[in-house]
């Protein structure tokens, strides 16, 4: 199936790399979160470490307690609504990624028939154009190549049946190579404007 045409409705869709990032963000969030937890109830505990009672302690047990209360219920929303939206947002990052992924495969087996499509709300609109710029031309330059490769071979064969006839002059002959060297000179000035060097 091209890449194109692909449809997907799993959030996962490059495992490795998204529970890679989704374990760094759950690791933030717990930091936050405790040391949010701390820095709101360490004035209460500094309070309630003193060895008399007073009624400044019975305050401070009052404040962890109500403390308790709302701050870990309030955590737990905000976790699962920052959770869910990270998941949301990883769909809309790694679907393009795994896009990008499939038409590579498909270029490195020499499929060029295609373009990518990204959803409306995708992220890397900006690499979908570039990716098709790169894919329209390739193919448009392969394109090329191949219909003056079967002109080429059109004028090999008709050189060649022209001869089998034994009733060829030679200027003939000396037009039909020109015409086969020119067109030759052709391919091999498209094939030079790919760049493949890489040493």
């Amino acid at each position: 199936m091209m890449a194109s045409q692909v449809k997907r409705k799993q959030f996962i869709v490059d495992k490795q790399a998204q529970y890679k990032v989704l374990a760094v963000i759950a690791i933030y969030m717990m930091v936050a979160v405790l040391l949010t937890g701390f820095l709101m109830f360490i004035p209460s505990f500094i309070e309630l470490s003193s060895s008399e009672v007073t009624d400044r302690q019975y305050s401070a047990a009052k404040e962890v307690l109500m403390l308790h209360k709302r701050f870990w219920p309030s955590v737990l929303i905000v976790v699962v609504l920052l959770g869910g939206h990270s998941i949301y947002l990883f769909h809309r990052l790694f679907g393009p990624l795994y896009r990008f992924k499939s038409t590579m495969k498909e270029i490195s087996k020499g499929d060029f028939s295609f373009n990518i499509k990204l959803r409306e709300k995708d992220f890397l609109k900006e690499e979908e154009k570039l990716m098709n710029e790169m894919i329209n031309s390739l193919r448009e330059n392969i394109g090329t190549l191949k219909k003056d490769n079967t002109i080429l071979f059109e004028s090999i064969n008709q050189l060649a049946s022209e001869l089998d006839g034994k009733d060829v002059s030679l200027e003939t002959v000396k037009n039909r190579m020109s015409d086969i060297r020119q067109q030759e000179e052709k391919i091999v000035r498209g094939f030079d404007s790919f760049k493949i060097d890489n040493s």
